[in-house]
């Protein structure tokens, strides 16, 4: 049995123990219902640009052929192609029906949606089916923190997506997971494309996940999502989030800043001296305020893209 003492020399890796790091989107659209690229040049686009995975999610209630893709026949060991659904649901706001969208992970159901279906209804679908369910596009289509908070079986919440963040600025929702996570749920933040590859705003290769994984096959990669073994990126790579006792320590590319946060007003920001960039960054638990639950780290480059980590519970 390792005594105390070991147990503080002993270094943890916060983003998890994979020997593979993982490139890959979440979410993205083709032909099969309101993308412009079909399917294999949809694949081919992202394989082209370094990915090593892709989730092709069509919209349940568009889709042009009333049926999803071949992903048998898609998936390769190069890029590995793995399927979900987006689900249109509905949730009340100020005594109205609203849109709510839920972005099913390896599923592949129609059976989980028909018009006017609650959240929590696809949330458990998704979930019998052995899915994953991701909050989508919360900034733009206009959900509070109160239209999800009473949610259950959320894997995860998309707080950067290129499309809603090129059609209206709305795609940037770390605030909503904040919320989220300081209500005591505990979801994964997730940074994506949702391509449909138009020519009306840029939606390709502007937010993605790195995994940290054991092999490339589709079970390592769903299993890494799950457990939360990667970080968010729109640019900024991120090196190592390890913790050795009481201190965490934050490695990146090099950045203008790096943050620390936790509920309400907690949290920190290094910066370099003179206009310098950093590449690392430490906190001491022991000195933070006593009870907090979770701490959270980002990065922002001197571009302003942003990279976060997902939350340690504490």
């Amino acid at each position: 049995m390792m005594s105390q003492l070991d147990l503080a020399a002993l270094q943890v890796s916060l983003l998890g123990e994979g020997k593979l790091r993982l490139k890959g989107n979440c979410h993205c659209h083709s032909t099969y219902s309101d993308g412009t690229k079909t399917p294999a040049d949809t694949v081919d686009l992202y394989r082209n640009a370094g990915y090593d995975f892709l989730y092709l999610t069509e919209h349940c209630d568009k889709l042009t052929y009333d049926k999803f893709p071949d992903f048998n026949e898609l998936d390769c060991e190069e890029i590995r192609v793995m399927p979900g659904v987006e689900y249109r649901n509905t949730t009340s706001r100020n005594d109205k029906s609203e849109m709510a969208m839920i972005l099913g992970l390896n599923t592949l159901k129609l059976s989980h949606w028909k018009p006017g279906l609650d959240q929590q209804s696809t949330i458990n679908a998704i979930n019998d089916d052995g899915g994953m369910a991701i909050l989508s596009c919360t900034y733009w289509d206009g959900r509070t923190a109160n239209d999800m908070i009473n949610l259950r079986g959320v894997a995860g919440i998309e707080i950067y997506n290129a499309t809603c963040e090129g059609a209206c600025s709305k795609g940037i929702a770390v605030m909503h997971w904040d919320e989220l996570l300081e209500s005591g749920m505990r979801l994964w933040g997730i940074a994506l494309d949702d391509a449909h590859l138009t020519d009306w705003w840029p939606d390709f290769a502007l937010g993605w996940i790195v995994v940290l994984a054991d092999s490339k096959s589709p079970d390592a990669i769903k299993n890494a999502i799950r457990n939360g073994n990667f970080y968010s990126s729109c640019g900024p790579t991120i090196e190592h989030w390890t913790r050795q006792g009481t201190t965490v320590t934050f490695q990146c590319s090099p950045a203008k800043t790096i943050s620390w946060n936790s509920i309400g007003p907690y949290g920190g920001v290094f910066r370099g001296k003179d206009g310098e960039t950093l590449t690392q960054a430490t906190l001491d638990l022991s000195e933070l305020q006593e009870g907090l639950p979770f701490v959270r780290f980002s990065c922002c480059d001197e571009q302003g893209r942003w990279a976060w980590t997902n939350p340690i519970w504490l």
